[in-house]
């Protein structure tokens, strides 16, 4: 199974698709670490449902009440706390990924997987956006998990992943490049191992933390040097133009001249550029302000659905182009 991770911060994450940010309880925060669910059409759920359509790749998730009558573990408020052996649950694939809440100062997970266990040790920080995300591998094929743990921790979600391709949401909102590097690229990225790495460029949050065009870059650059240690498939995404005010409120800095460097960087790498911005920019070419954003944003920093729509739309094409996947009559299982 080829592996894709998408990262990025809130764009990738998912805000700004309808519905998203109403559904959570407790109400999202910045950086939440909860994955948005399947159902909602951000832009790494459609790409996923594209990929799928066209290829014998399948995904499964469980979360709430599903996951608590699989595992057979009480549900509070929205956590499936397990605190003695769960019940066996039938899966197929070839990757769990899995997200824990600890509650306790410590508690040992292992999971399960047929004859194989896999053992997690997770340490509580007491901070209420406290998720911790877990891959699992195994062979292809169909199997049994069952979870133990020592005292007790909640789950808050279970994916599974199998068939050709898996497209992976590796995003976090409300992180500047140097801080996904420096927080998230062992647990989101490396874990995942993946195969392809679509890496949105963090324009907005780098651009609202104070950084100039120089700086920006230089963190941009340092984060995909470090993806391109894990694979040679990396393609960078820009990021649609903003609404709003276009300098900075912390710095003062044009968005636009942030903005500019992303193309800049990626061609010094000569890493596949996936340049939405451009695109967008050509496509409202006549549009008032106000009709560009009652076109494409859902606030003034974040795609409503026209924008995830676009965003997959040409990172499946760039797929494509680059020739890193294999279009080949679809997926006819009906039975995943």
């Amino acid at each position: 199974m080829i592996r894709i991770v998408c990262t990025g911060d809130s764009h990738t994450w998912g805000q700004g698709a309808d519905g998203v940010v109403a559904s959570f309880d407790p109400p999202v925060c910045a950086g939440d670490l909860r994955p948005v669910p399947f159902r909602f059409p951000c832009y790494v759920n459609q790409l996923r449902a594209l990929i799928e359509a066209q290829t014998p790749s399948f995904s499964k998730e469980w979360q709430d009440e599903t996951l608590s009558k699989a595992l057979a573990c009480p549900l509070q408020h929205g956590l499936v706390i397990v605190s003695q052996p769960t019940a066996s649950l039938d899966f197929e694939g070839e990757l769990l990924r899995l997200v824990v809440k600890p509650i306790q100062k410590e508690a040992a997970l292992t999971v399960r997987v047929d004859a194989t266990e896999h053992r997690f040790s997770v340490f509580g920080a007491n901070t209420e956006n406290d998720y911790r995300l877990f891959h699992i591998f195994c062979p292809a094929g169909k199997h049994t998990l069952q979870l133990t743990v020592d005292s007790s921790l909640a789950l808050q979600r279970m994916e599974a992943y199998g068939g050709e391709y898996c497209v992976l949401n590796g995003g976090v909102g409300s992180m500047p490049t140097f801080a996904y590097e420096a927080q998230w690229f062992d647990s989101h990225v490396a874990a995942a191992k993946p195969d392809m790495i679509l890496a949105e460029a963090h324009t907005i949050n780098d651009w609202l933390h104070g950084a100039t065009p120089q700086s920006y870059g230089q963190t941009l650059q340092r984060l995909l040097e470090r993806f391109l240690t894990l694979t040679d498939r990396v393609a960078v995404l820009s990021v649609i133009p903003i609404g709003g005010e276009s300098r900075s409120p912390n710095s003062g800095e044009e968005y636009n001249d942030l903005a500019q460097v992303v193309s800049q960087v990626a061609q010094t790498l000569k890493v596949s550029f996936c340049d939405a911005r451009a695109a967008v920019w050509q496509r409202s070419a006549g549009l008032s302000k106000a009709e560009y954003e009652a076109a494409w944003l859902d606030d003034v920093w974040h795609p409503n659905d026209q924008g995830h729509q676009f965003y997959a739309r040409e990172l499946f094409s760039l797929l494509q182009q680059q020739n890193w996947i294999n279009i080949n009559g679809g997926n006819t299982d009906e039975n995943r």
